[in-house]
């Protein structure tokens, strides 16, 4: 009777080892994960321009400058709405891929959250606004654990702007001119490619001193008419309304 009562206590103590043994086991891999998705890295992120150089802070890269990161899975797990307010971003090791986008003005344009955001996604107008300033650039960077490094992002615009449209010897019964540019693209994306190719663009002239000149815009400053590029060659279509 006293043996049998032994084997179960041994075999008791047994399964309470085991168990502290898995217990143990358990706790050790879930500090590794920690340790392995935990922001250890710093990454600094600069922007120039094709034009030669600079930073976000100068005139010539419009603010503000938002950033995409994408992890190697193809994750937003960064969403920067001003890098001019960030002075780092923290990271867990890895490669990533960072989207910038200059000239985001929270009141003109509608971007992505976290949450939804793919490299492909579009950054929409907002309703009655039109196209400002836009610039797009993308990079790739891999994050050494506990590791420093700063990333520079070669600015490209995604927009051109019209800075005057004339058009002479216009009939003196002429009581509006118009000019149509088409087919644009219609979105930008965080990846700087576009979608949509049935956009169009339309703008009334003013008639100028001379009677015979429509114009808009003028050729000494840039005009407030930003576009998304045309879909090959553009079909530019005059019209005229006369009296």
């Amino acid at each position: 009777m006293k043996s049998k009562m032994k084997k179960n206590l041994w075999f008791v103590a047994i399964a309470c080892g085991l168990m502290t043994l898995c217990s143990c086991a358990k706790e050790v891999l879930n500090q590794e994960d920690a340790e392995e998705t935990s922001p250890t890295s710093v990454l600094h992120v600069l922007t120039r321009t094709d034009e030669g150089g600079g930073d976000a802070q100068e005139a010539n890269v419009p603010e503000p400058v938002c950033l995409y990161v994408f992890n190697a899975q193809g994750t937003c797990v960064r969403v920067i709405p001003d890098m001019s307010s960030v002075s780092d971003i923290r990271l867990p090791g890895g490669t990533y891929n960072v989207y910038g986008i200059a000239g985001t003005d929270a009141a003109r344009y509608l971007l992505p959250e976290i949450d939804e955001a793919g490299a492909d996604s579009e950054i929409a107008l907002r309703e009655g606004q039109n196209y400002a300033d836009l610039m797009t650039a993308h990079a790739s960077v891999t994050m050494l654990g506990g590791a420093e490094q700063s990333l520079t992002l070669n600015m490209t615009r995604a927009v051109f702007n019209i800075r005057r449209i004339a058009i002479k010897q216009i009939p003196d019964a002429a009581t509006a001119v118009s000019v149509t540019i088409a087919p644009l693209y219609e979105k930008v994306l965080i990846n700087g490619n576009y979608s949509g190719e049935e956009g169009s663009y339309e703008v009334a002239l003013t008639e100028e001193e001379d009677g015979t000149t429509w114009s808009v815009g003028s050729a000494d400053a840039e005009s407030d008419i930003f576009l998304l590029p045309s879909v090959g060659n553009p079909i530019i279509t005059i019209s005229i309304t006369n009296l």
